[in-house]
This record gives structure tokens, C-alpha cells and sequence, in this order.
């Protein structure tokens, strides 16, 4: 899920820039890869915050490891969009507003025009609005006598927006796999006692169902399939064979941090072998006839004071 707090253009004949802005911020926004990335990877960590659009630093293009808005399978728009009251004057406006004719006045909205015309926040939605003209106020005054008066009268509008979109390809639609994120709404309106600017600001409340997958089922489909299809069984059983080696020595005990060598020797005559050095765990020989402490690890298991060069090895026949 991403959500954006943006400001566009103002002015009410500004209708092309803001939607230029929209297309720029949704168009240019990508996300900076973790500055820890490369170490949760080596430790076999997958996130939603490091997903990778393609390869990184470890031999693929940077400019594609960064994921971009569109991946997000929610997003939200919130923030003073700008977006004005046009064809109507600013008694009409208030006219309007003072007997609650919202109805009317959306259909002077900027914005529900721009979107229904598919020029801006394309594929995403919007809560009806049921509440005033978010601007202009004058600063300190409640209630809805506190329009701009002054000199310019600024036409009421909604300026202050919420727009969003989830993974539904429809209005209604299912949550499931395919559609993993499908949001409600719940609560949509503008917060008209805030006296401190000369905007309301407006809240939104979700109700947002995330699909997930069933485990035992998987476990149930997986099984299913690892027993019923011949090429996956056939490429399971080439897998579990490792060629004849001899690992020298069978076990190692390190005491006061010294170096020991460990030797994998492949002597198949045909077949490579690859071989992943991890740690399960540490066990703390204690003096005092206790049993040993084991400590879990992290990462490939290692302590920090042990460094194993390589952890990966592939060896080549009779090597």
C-alpha cells in the first residue's frame, strides 16, 4: 500500500497543470531500495519493501531494481489538489452550499469532470462527497459564514481531496488471490471546525480486505502435485543425488577464535556438486557440567566472530 500527499497547481484555470502534476508524481515516483537490500538477501529475507522489478546489484540493472507506483497493489491520493468549481459564480456557490445542494455542485467540480474524461487519476476512485466546499475560509471563523468575503471571493470548492484505488478490476469484486487487496469506505467527510487554515482539512476511513493464502490447503495442492506429476518427481529425484565426496574433517571445534580449513573433495567423474556451508546454531561448551547453551542465528547462521570464505562452492569433476 502507498499513500501520497501532494499539492497541485493552483488557480482555477490551472485544469492542464494539474493534471500534468498527477501525471508527472504518478508517472516518475519510484521507490529507493533498503540501504540493508544486499543483507537481507544474503540472509534469504524476502519483503514486500524490497521487491525488485528486475535484477540489482548483484548483476542486474539498477534503474529496474526500483519499483514503481503502479506496482502497489493500494494506492492513496490525499491533499489539496486545487481542483475548482467552474460555470457557476460565487453567490450561486454559496447559494447552493448554505441550502446543502451538493449534488448540483458536483457536477461543477473540476475534477469529477477531468476523471470522467479519463484525463486524470485514471483507474481510481472516489467516496461521494457529502459535506461543503473545503475552500477558501477565512482563517478563524466557524461555520459556513466563513467563505472568503474579501475582495477576490474565491468560488467555494472541494479543493481538499481523497482519491484511491485497490486491485478490483471492477466496482464489486471478490477478495481473493487475483484481487488480493478490495477496499471500502467507511467514513468520507471534511473536518469543518478547524479554524486554523483557510482550508478543512478532510479524513477518510478504509475498510481494506487483504487476501491470504490458505496453508494447509497449499500444503494439500503441493502434495498433490509433487506426487502426481512425472517431470516434477523426475526433477526431484536428479536433486536429492549428490556425488560421492569426502569431507575432511566430519566435524571442527574452534576454540579462541582460531582458522581451520575445511576439505570438500568431489570425486564423481562425471557430475559438479555444489556445496552451502550454514550454521543451524552455536553451542557454548560451559565448564560448570551444565548442558551446552545453544544460541539460534540468524542471516546463514554464522556468529559474528566466525567468517566462513566461501559459503558457496561448486566443484568440478574429481575436484
Amino acid at each position: 500500500m502507498c499513500f501520497v500527499n501532494c499539492h497541485l497547481a493552483a488557480h482555477l484555470e490551472a485544469v492542464n497543470r494539474r493534471n500534468a502534476d498527477f501525471d508527472h508524481i504518478y508517472r516518475n515516483m519510484v521507490f529507493s531500495r533498503s540501504s540493508n537490500l544486499l543483507n537481507t538477501a544474503a540472509a534469504g529475507v524476502s519483503t514486500s519493501a524490497h521487491m525488485l522489478r528486475g535484477t540489482n546489484a548483484m548483476g542486474v540493472s539498477s534503474e529496474e531494481a526500483k519499483p514503481e507506483l503502479s506496482d502497489a497493489d493500494m494506492v492513496v491520493f490525499f491533499g489539496d489538489f486545487n481542483y475548482r468549481l467552474f460555470g457557476i459564480s460565487y453567490d450561486e456557490a454559496r447559494d447552493f452550499v448554505s441550502q446543502r445542494c451538493f449534488d448540483w455542485l458536483r457536477e461543477k467540480d473540476q475534477l469529477r469532470a477531468e476523471m470522467k474524461a479519463g484525463k486524470v487519476f485514471q483507474g481510481m476512485r472516489e467516496a461521494i462527497i457529502k459535506f461543503p466546499p473545503t475552500y477558501k475560509f477565512e482563517r478563524h471563523q466557524a461555520g459556513l459564514g466563513g467563505y472568503d468575503s474579501g475582495e477576490k471571493k474565491r468560488i467555494p470548492a472541494w479543493c481538499d481531496r481523497i482519491i484511491y484505488r485497490d486491485t478490483r478490476p471492477a466496482a464489486v469484486s471478490d477478495c481473493n488471490l487475483d484481487c488480493p487487496v478490495v477496499s471500502s469506505i467507511l467514513q468520507y467527510d471534511a473536518c469543518m471546525d478547524v479554524t486554523d487554515s483557510d482550508h478543512k482539512p478532510v479524513r477518510c476511513k478504509f475498510n481494506v480486505k487483504i487476501s491470504h493464502a490458505d496453508r494447509s490447503i497449499r500444503r494439500k495442492e503441493f502434495g498433490d502435485i509433487m506426487t502426481s506429476n512425472e517431470k516434477i518427481r523426475s526433477m526431484l529425484e536428479e536433486s536429492r543425488y549428490v556425488p560421492e565426496c569426502n569431507v575432511s574433517p566430519d566435524n571442527m571445534v574452534l576454540e579462541n577464535q582460531e582458522a581451520s580449513l575445511l576439505l570438500i573433495t568431489n570425486r564423481s567423474t562425471k557430475d559438479k556438486a555444489v556445496y552451502k556451508i550454514t550454521c543451524d546454531g552455536q553451542s557454548v561448551v560451559k565448564n560448570d557440567g551444565e548442558a551446552p547453551a545453544y544460541i539460534p542465528r540468524g542471516a546463514f547462521g554464522f556468529p559474528r566472530w566466525l567468517e566462513v570464505v566461501p559459503y558457496i562452492v561448486l566443484l568440478s569433476q574429481n575436484a
